[in-house]
C-alpha cells in the first residue's frame, strides 16, 4: 500500500458492480445494453471517487469514450464503428490530461511534477479500449 496506494482498482470494481446490477438477471445482452455499460461505470466512478472530467483521472478518457460510444452507436447502429470512434475519443481525452494538475488521487501528491505526462488511469482506460477493439475487430470474443 505504501508503494502504490491507488484507489483506481477499487473504483473500477465499483463501476463494474454498477454495470452488473444494470444487467442482472439477463442471460444475454442486446447491443443497446452493452453500449450503456461504460457510461454506467463512469457515473459510478465519478460518484465514488468524487471526481469529474478535468481532474486528471480515468474519467478524462472514460467519459469521452462512453459518450461517443452512445452517440456513434445511436447514429450508425454499428457497434464496431461506434467502438472505433469511441476509442479515438478516449485517446484524445487521455492526451488532454497532459499539462493538467491532478486534483484528486495519488497523482495529486506529486504537486504538479507530473503535469507533462498523461494520467495513468486515463492511459489504462485507453489500453483496455484498444485491447477490446482489437479483439472485436479480429472476430474473437472480448475477454
Amino acid at each position: 500500500n505504501r508503494a502504490a496506494p491507488s484507489t483506481l482498482g477499487t473504483l473500477i470494481s465499483f463501476g463494474l458492480l454498477a454495470a452488473a446490477k444494470q444487467t442482472m438477471g439477463r442471460k444475454s445482452l442486446e447491443a443497446e445494453q452493452v453500449i450503456q455499460i461504460p457510461h454506467t461505470m463512469a457515473e459510478m466512478i465519478a460518484q465514488r471517487g468524487k471526481a469529474s472530467v478535468g481532474d486528471k483521472t480515468i474519467l478524462d478518457a472514460l467519459v469521452p469514450f462512453a459518450d461517443t460510444l452512445i452517440l456513434s452507436y445511436n447514429r450508425s447502429k454499428d457497434p464496431l464503428a461506434a467502438m472505433g470512434e469511441a476509442a479515438l475519443a478516449a485517446e484524445k481525452g487521455m492526451e488532454s490530461t497532459k499539462g493538467m494538475a491532478a486534483k484528486t488521487g495519488r497523482a495529486k501528491w506529486l504537486d504538479g511534477r507530473n503535469r507533462e505526462y498523461p494520467d495513468a488511469g486515463a492511459m489504462l482506460c485507453v489500453m483496455a479500449v484498444r485491447r477490446l477493439c482489437g479483439r472485436l475487430e479480429g472476430g474473437g470474443e472480448a475477454e
